[in-house]
């Protein structure tokens, strides 16, 4: 899942929790004081308040709805109705295999490849980050660091192509520390 989608499904969830919060404790102070200001002013403003405190409840569940759906969407959503896109300069960030149970795998001479899931995680020149699965034969070409041309439909990178950069035969060698 980007990093988008997930940002918005945490703030619909936050926004969802706080209102859930929030609006009972409203509910209940204007309920509590409201007898009071009528008979004193003979208004019943607080009374207002009261239903704007049950307004907040029904927009928090409504917001958390929201966060349920953005996530399934964004989960099951159909990967080959999205467009095959190509992007240049993306950053290969970490190569994660998991067993199909969930496991992270550090050797995979111990699996079959047939029993491991992996996939990429990588940076978009824009800054975007996704995690993408993909087949153990482009995972062999990925590694952490790498950047080159990424091949994605969905959630699913079927290629990545590594760049190679030559240095500047004509740059001026300024010192022959490699961290510079």
């Amino acid at each position: 899942m980007n990093t988008g989608k997930q940002k918005q499904i945490i703030g619909f969830i936050v926004a969802g929790i706080l209102m859930v919060i929030i609006g009972p404790i409203v509910t209940v102070i204007a309920l509590a004081g409201a007898p009071l200001q009528v008979v004193m002013h003979g208004d019943f403003g607080l009374m207002n308040a009261a239903g704007l405190g049950i307004l907040l409840v029904l927009l928090g569940i409504a917001s958390f709805a929201a966060a349920v759906i953005v996530g399934l969407k964004e989960s099951f959503g159909k990967d080959d109705k999205k467009p095959v896109q190509k992007v240049d300069g993306t950053r290969i960030i970490a190569v994660i295999m998991n067993t199909k149970r969930g496991e992270h795998v550090f050797d995979t001479d111990m699996y079959p490849p047939e029993e491991l899931k992996y996939y990429v995680q990588v940076q978009f020149p824009t800054g975007e980050k996704r995690e993408l699965e993909t087949h153990h034969t482009v995972l062999a070409n990925c590694g952490e660091g790498m950047t080159g041309r990424v091949t994605f439909q969905g959630k699913w990178m079927s290629m990545f192509e590594p760049e190679f950069k030559r240095p500047d035969p004509h740059q001026e060698v300024t010192s022959w520390d490699a961290t510079k």
